[in-house]
């Protein structure tokens, strides 16, 4: 699939953020301690930001990777879908989320 610059480096952003919240949950497991994270859903995300910013209804996720992958909106049909259930915020969640975005990024490249 053939996404622009922008969404490539959006999709990077993405992947850190979510690189970031499975690290917290190892170290919480080797220290026996709650994980410490920042999940703040569209308001963090560096895809949600450039193409489903806070109060934008029309069009929502045109142009995001994830949406072209999809074929849907808001994250539907990927593993965010159980991170938002509840209980839902897992380490295994976590890391499915991860491993989606890390296939997404594999299977896109830089339009030319």
């Amino acid at each position: 699939m053939e996404i622009t610059q922008q969404a490539k480096v959006a999709l990077w952003g993405s992947i850190e953020k979510w690189d970031k919240i499975v690290n917290a949950f190892r170290i919480a497991e080797r220290d026996g301690s709650d994980p410490v994270y920042k999940e703040g859903g569209q308001y963090d995300c560096p895809l949600c930001l450039k193409y489903n910013y806070p109060g934008r209804t029309l069009h929502a996720c045109l142009g995001c990777p994830i949406a072209k992958d999809t074929k849907d909106w808001g994250c539907d049909g990927t593993p965010y879908e159980n991170w938002g259930a509840d209980f839902g915020e897992t380490k295994e969640n976590a890391e499915a989320m991860l491993a989606y975005l890390v296939d997404l990024n594999d299977r896109c490249e830089v339009e030319s």
